[in-house]
Formats: C-alpha cells, structure tokens, sequence
C-alpha cells in the first residue's frame, strides 16, 4: 500500500530547505540575468527589428544570432539543470550527503541526458498521433515516471531504468497515475502562489498592448518590449519571486517523486538484479 501522505509531508519538509532549492535558483537567475541583459543592451535594435518586420518579414534575420546565442544558452542550462536535478534526488534518498549528491549525479549525468532524450522522442512521435497522440504522451510520462530515480538511486543503465520504470507502471498503475496527478496539482500550486503577482501585472500589460496595437503582430510586440522596459525594477522582483516559487514546487516534486519510486521499488528486487547482471551498467 503506497503512504501518500508520507510521500507528501516529505517533499513539503524538503523544499523549504534553502541548501535544496538555492542552487536551481542560482543557475536559473543567471540564465534570465544574462537574457535580459541581452536583450536589454541591443533593445533599439530588437524594437526596429520587429517594427520593420511589419512591412518586411525578412527584418527578423538581423535577430538570427539572439536565436542562435539563445539556443546555445539553453542547452548549458539544461545540462547543469539536469546535474543540479540529480544531485537533489540523491539528497532525496540520503539527505546528508549533500556534497557526494553533486559528485555522483555528475558520474550519471550522460545517462540522465541520454535517457531523457530517448523519452522525449518517443513522447513526441506518441504525440504526433492525430486526435489521441495527447493521451499516448501522457502514458508515456506516467510509464517512464521513475526513469531518473532509477539511474540516480540504483546505478541503472539506460535501457535498465526504462524498463524498470516501465515495470512498476505495469504492475501498479493506479498509483503511479495518483502519484504523478497529486504531485502535479500540489506543485502548480505551490507555484501559483508565488507567481500571482507577476501573472496580474503581465495579464495587465498584454491588455494594455492589445488595447494600443489592436492586433497581436509586431507592433504588439514592440509595446509589450516598452512596457516591459519601463516597468523593469518591478517585473525583476516579482519575477524572482515566481522563480523562487517554481524552485520550491520543482524541489517538492522531486522528492515525493522519490520517495513514491523508494515504496514502490520494494517489489521488484529481482527485476533490477535482472537489469543489472543482463543488460549492464549502461545498457
């Protein structure tokens, strides 16, 4: 019988701790510090781009090394995200070890990428299905629900923990569907509220920009890019407010998830030692 309630009053106790979440916060105000900057020192460029783009679609090509840079920018974040990740899911499993959970996710880390590449291919080609490609996106997220927690806490391989995670999908699904539905609601509320304020001024400046431009085109754009500059001071801190919610009910999210995947494992010792003498350390 999975202890909801544990599971839960553990990821709450979890999150609140600063040693937990800070380091999320950390890397993800260093990554919008450097967007905004960004965008802030070429906004003359950026706002005639968009203007000019109104007339002539071919203006947005001066804006090509933004996408380009933004790119690169978001694939070093997703890395160091993903190792920060399984650092806290370690830290999940033994709290104490809070140096040894960077170390060990660091040794995984090709694995973590490596696996959760394969699942958003498959989730995505699920997903291309016309009318239910939505519901068979969603059955794979609850299948591979503990592909993570696999890698990180019992050292499997990347065909290992799909499979494992498959297997405990299999053998309790009504859990795993409680599970993920749970955690999802507690964590967009815990985000929710933090993220009220800057939801309310955004709303109140799209209306602004809609009202002004009359369409959602370009000019939209550059209102939305005005506005957005004179009211800076105060979408930075009410964005960091939003960004300390989301580190909150992201660090949440793994714990419970972790603890879910500590009471389910219990019932399948024999498929991991399977997994682990046939398949491997990496396969």
């Amino acid at each position: 019988m999975v202890n909801f309630g544990d599971a839960f009053r553990k990821g709450l106790k979890f999150c609140i701790e600063p040693k937990r979440w800070l380091p999320l916060l950390i890397l993800d105000t260093a990554a919008l510090a450097v967007v905004v900057v960004t965008l802030l020192s070429g906004m003359s460029g950026v706002m005639d781009s968009l203007l000019d783009a109104q007339n002539n679609p071919l203006a947005m090509v001066s804006l090509s090394g933004y996408f380009i840079g933004f790119m690169l920018l978001g694939t070093a974040w997703y890395i160091l995200r993903m190792w920060i990740m399984g650092s806290i899911i370690h830290q999940s499993f033994r709290p104490r070890e809070l140096k040894g959970g960077y170390m060990l996710s660091l040794s995984r880390l090709h694995k973590v990428i490596v696996t959760a590449l394969i699942v958003a291919v498959i989730s995505g080609l699920a997903g291309a299905v016309p009318y239910v490609g939505w519901i068979f996106s969603l059955v794979i997220t609850w299948a591979f629900f503990f592909i993570f927690q696999g890698i990180i806490i019992d050292n499997l391989g990347i065909v290992s923990t799909l499979k494992n995670s498959w297997g405990i999908f299999r053998k309790s699904p009504f859990d795993v569907f409680i599970a993920w539905l749970l955690i999802a609601v507690i964590s967009a509320l815990i985000l929710g509220l933090f993220a009220l304020p800057i939801m309310g001024m955004f709303f109140g400046m799209l209306f602004s920009s809609i009202m002004t431009s009359g369409s959602m085109g370009p000019g939209f754009a550059a209102l939305l890019t005005v506005y957005l500059q004179n009211n800076l001071a105060t979408v930075v801190a009410l964005g960091f407010i939003a960004l300390v919610g989301l580190e909150l009910s992201q660090v949440f999210a793994i714990k419970a998830q972790t603890e879910f995947y500590l009471q389910l494992r219990k019932t399948f010792p024999s498929i991991l030692k399977m997994f682990k003498d046939r398949i491997g350390r990496f396969f």
